[in-house]
């Protein structure tokens, strides 16, 4: 038996089992008559304890088992991710607040976004997952194209075809490859060019004040 207490050192709950307090989350994992749910700081039951097992809350949601299978909730018990995952490492998590849910095939991606409260965002087409970062995203939608930029509307602020490769933005600033030349640059969240189209790489961890940058396997570096 299991006894989880406040501060005070008082017993607020008493269970079969009980996981931990994630820092900044407020629910605890506990295990009722054989089934886990959470409770919050005070010792009530804030999510039912009806699944197989459950993992302590972070970023706003928890990973749930049930049925032998796994899914996604977040702090009011909704069901973001239903559980439908045979492998909990397959749940897709929140990146920048946006879940984005494969809904196609493996072979025809169609990926649903959503926020942590599961309000719809947009749904788009992707050759492969995307993740959201400072806000966008980049995507990669069609195999004749490059990759863009998207919002949290999944509207594009820098099309699809200009550039082969974007990484993804740190800091407002991203990497960027032509498809013709073969060589890298530099942009802005506007997409403006901040060190220009004509290096092999970049070495280190750029958007850092200083890079180390390469032509034709020399090496020295650039401010940005």
């Amino acid at each position: 038996m299991k006894y989880i207490i406040n501060t005070k050192g008082e017993v607020i709950f008493q269970a079969e089992n009980a996981g931990w307090f994630e820092k900044g989350q407020g629910l605890c994992p506990v295990q009722v008559n054989g089934k886990w749910g959470y409770i919050n700081t005070t010792g009530n039951v804030a999510i039912p304890c009806v699944y197989e097992d459950v993992w302590p809350f972070e970023n706003e949601v928890a990973i749930v088992r049930q049925g032998g299978k796994y899914g996604l909730i977040n702090k009011r018990g909704d069901i973001l991710v239903p559980c439908v995952k045979s492998d909990y490492d397959y749940v897709p998590l929140p990146h920048d607040g946006v879940i984005c849910i494969n809904i196609g095939t493996s072979e025809k991606r169609v990926f649903k976004c959503i926020d942590i409260n599961g309000n719809h965002l947009f749904t788009k087409a992707a050759l492969v997952p995307f993740e959201f970062s400072e806000g966008v995203a980049t995507i990669w939608s069609q195999y004749d194209k490059g990759t863009g930029v998207i919002n949290k509307k999944g509207e594009y602020i820098i099309p699809e075809g200009i550039y082969s490769n974007i990484s993804k933005f740190e800091n407002g600033l991203a990497a960027v490859t032509c498809e013709i030349t073969g060589k890298t640059g530099i942009i802005n969240h506007q997409g403006k060019l901040v060190v220009p189209i004509k290096y092999d790489s970049f070495w280190g961890a750029y958007p850092c004040p200083i890079v180390c940058a390469i032509i034709s396997d020399k090496c020295g570096y650039i401010d940005i």
